[in-house]
């Protein structure tokens, strides 16, 4: 079984084809998205990129309709395609298939700022696109960053990382999985801001029964070097407004406040053990500066 989506990051200096070994039976390859495959993709002919915003192209039926411009917009740019296969049968591989899926385009949303729009089945062969209905957007204005040698290389480490944790862990990243969703589907896109700040909260405070406020400014300030005046805006700001329901976020946190939620969920994922209670005290910091120096 194949399952193909869109890449719609820019990748340099890596040779293509690219693979990536998951287990015996699950392999991902990142290679090239030709105009032809666009084409069979999005069930169009005679496709011409003429600018990065407009595109032109036939429909092959009769009925085609362009449920979502922007998606198509994205698919028809994306030069780069991930592809995810396995040799088992079928029915025993679609769902070890679809969360492989899931988990690289959460790892690409953290690591490069966009995740998987869409997939298509080569194998079986299917005439349906699937969207990734669980995985958060690209906010609106949000920098994408390469793949490059450096970043390709964390890439893979994240995507093994995170097909062995287990347990309470494992629970905890699906949880960050879900609310990273919400912060990039909100109806109100500012809302996402209080969302980022709950998912960074949600790491550095484990042991939440006492003095959460005092521990979040504390440890998050510290970690991502920003005072401690601007921590606790953050978290006044995210307390009016999911208790009281005023909103204070603005555009103007959200790409800061995505980059900490990314990073935080990236060095959870590489070492869950670093963010236990007894290991976020002031005199174990050191083990920190041991993660963000492992890349």
């Amino acid at each position: 079984m194949k399952l193909i989506a869109p890449f719609s990051i820019d990748i340099k200096g890596i040779k293509l084809p690219h693979k990536i070994s998951i287990n015996q039976d699950i392999e991902i390859i990142i290679d090239n998205f030709s105009i032809e495959e666009k084409e069979w993709f999005l069930a169009i002919k005679n496709l011409k990129i003429k600018s990065d915003t407009e595109a032109i192209y036939t429909p092959t039926e009769k009925n085609f309709v362009i449920v979502d411009s922007g998606l198509n917009n994205e698919i028809i740019h994306s030069n780069y395609k991930i592809i995810i296969s396995s040799t088992r049968e079928v029915e025993s591989s679609i769902g070890p298939m679809q969360q492989c899926l899931g988990n690289v385009s959460f790892i690409s949303q953290i690591l490069f700022g966009i995740a998987l729009p869409t997939f298509k089945i080569i194998e079986p062969s299917s005439s349906f696109n699937n969207s990734l209905l669980n995985q958060g957007r690209k906010i609106q204005g949000y920098t994408k960053h390469d793949m490059d040698a450096a970043s390709i290389s964390e890439f893979e480490y994240l995507i093994a990382r995170i097909n062995q944790i287990t347990g309470k862990e494992q629970n905890k990243i699906q949880m960050l999985k879900e609310l990273s969703v919400m912060a990039r589907n909100t109806a109100v896109s500012t809302f996402g801001g209080g969302f980022f700040v709950t998912i960074i909260e949600s790491i550095f405070v484990p042991d939440y029964k006492k003095k959460t406020t005092k521990k979040f400014i504390e440890r998050t300030s510290r970690y991502f070097k920003v005072s401690k005046t601007k921590m606790n805006d953050y978290y006044d700001k995210r307390s009016k407004l999911f208790h009281e329901g005023e909103n204070q976020f603005d555009g103007t946190y959200l790409e800061k406040l995505e980059e900490m939620s990314n990073q935080a969920i990236r060095e959870y994922i590489k070492s869950p053990q670093s963010f236990l209670k007894e290991n976020l005290e002031p005199k174990k910091w050191g083990i920190f500066k041991i993660i963000q120096n492992f890349y």
